[in-house]
């Protein structure tokens, strides 16, 4: 999926998500989602096509929302020690994205799907 497209689906569609349930979050989670396909689409530009260093960009990319939503969780709760508590949730999931990450890449890789993603990403 090209850059832009990525950028607007992660963070409009969860921007909009917070906005229906949590209102305060919306603009922040806005931020934070564009940034993060941003890092990852920036990181793997550098590397070697379909490489294992994805893994590697996947994880910097999982540390913008972790680092963003626990100072932004900081702010809203004018508390820092109320920022820190959602450290364990966060750093749960976001090491379960890497995880499921890293499985879906190693079988995108093992079915063959790294000669249609170069062939796409070379047109």
């Amino acid at each position: 999926m090209p850059c832009p497209y990525g950028l607007f689906i992660g963070g409009v569609g969860s921007a909009i998500a917070d906005l229906l349930s949590m209102p305060v979050w919306a603009f922040p989670t806005l931020i934070i989602k564009v940034l993060m396909p941003l890092a990852f689409y920036g990181l793997i530009k550098l590397f070697d096509k379909f490489s294992l260093k994805y893994i590697f960009a996947a994880i910097i990319s999982m540390l913008i929302p972790f680092a963003g939503y626990t100072f932004v969780g900081a702010i809203i709760a004018g508390s820092l020690y109320a920022g820190f508590t959602q450290i364990p949730g966060l750093a749960l999931e976001y090491a379960a994205n890497v995880v499921l990450f890293a499985v879906l890449w190693f079988a995108a890789k093992k079915a063959g799907l790294r000669r249609i993603y170069e062939s796409d990403r070379s047109q």
